[in-house]
């Protein structure tokens, strides 16, 4: 059977040395209802909002410098995220990742544009909550 998925809108934005797409409260809240209501505990929000990072300045310093740096900020983007929620402790040594994987043309259009692999070492997601120990 194939996994179910929705489409949604989001906004790119670059912020220092990162490249996120602001993603819908929505969607968030409703997956992280559903994890909550499942832990039977409250869950940590992200740090930075509902989005996809599409470059994360911790790992991919320097970027900034770059003459099309800021070339897609503010431009509206479409996403298919999947319904099936995933986590994966071994990515993050603090606790636990709540996450929907996503998927978007034009984000490895982005990171290529800037010199990088089109894809970051995990794949592009949405992130729900967290969950520490």
């Amino acid at each position: 059977m194939d996994e179910q998925f929705y489409f949604a809108k989001g906004t790119i934005r670059y912020n220092g040395d990162w490249i996120i797409v602001e993603a819908p409260y929505g969607v968030v809240n409703y997956y992280q209802w559903w994890v909550e209501k499942f832990l039977w505990k409250k869950i940590s929000t992200s740090y930075h909002k509902p989005h996809i990072t599409v470059l994360a300045g911790k790992h991919e310093q320097g970027l900034n410098k770059h003459p099309l740096w800021g070339k897609y900020d503010g431009k509206e983007v479409e996403f298919k995220y999947y319904t099936k929620i995933h986590t994966d402790s071994e990515w993050f040594s603090r606790g636990q990742y709540f996450w929907l994987r996503v998927e978007c043309p034009l984000l490895p259009v982005l990171r290529t544009e800037l010199g990088l692999k089109p894809s970051l070492k995990w794949p592009y997601h949405l992130t729900i909550g967290y969950c520490g120990y």
